[in-house]
């Protein structure tokens, strides 16, 4: 399997650990915050990440665009839960393994329970991806997770 190669950390980015079962087997994420803005990004892996003809899967790069939107939205409401409601994916071009693709997400509005967010999923400067969707705030009330 192709080594993970993580971002330079001297550039600020940092890795995004946490129990999400599902981002942990398509991570690892990295991530970074600049002058108000989050860049969410990851190095892709064909063993991992990549499809049958060589380009990463598009199911990975959805998963990342929700994982990216969802964080900044995450941010912006003081790390309270949320959940994403719709999530729109418009694929452009194909990311390739070995490149590191990434996303500045920007906020388009933000009510008191929803958040419109978009952005783009790059790659050696070029658009992979683009990425809208909405997030709601939730209150958490119990532990609704089902038994393992």
């Amino acid at each position: 399997m192709t080594a993970i190669i993580p971002p330079e950390t001297e550039d600020g980015w940092q890795r995004h650990d946490d129990d999400n079962p599902f981002m942990i087997l398509n991570g690892p994420i990295w991530y970074r915050e600049e002058g108000g803005l989050l860049h969410v990004g990851f190095r892709s892996v064909h063993e991992v990440h990549g499809n049958s003809l060589g380009y990463i899967h598009g199911g990975m790069l959805a998963a990342f665009a929700d994982f990216a939107l969802g964080h900044k939205v995450w941010f912006a409401h003081d790390r309270k839960p949320i959940v994403t409601a719709h999530l729109d994916i418009n694929y452009v071009s194909g990311g390739l393994a070995g490149e590191w693709i990434h996303c500045t997400p920007e906020i388009v509005r933000k009510t008191r329970s929803l958040c419109f967010v978009r952005g783009d999923i790059m790659a050696a400067g070029r658009v992979v991806a683009t990425a809208s969707g909405v997030w709601k705030s939730i209150e958490r009330g119990g532990d609704r997770r089902p038994p393992t």
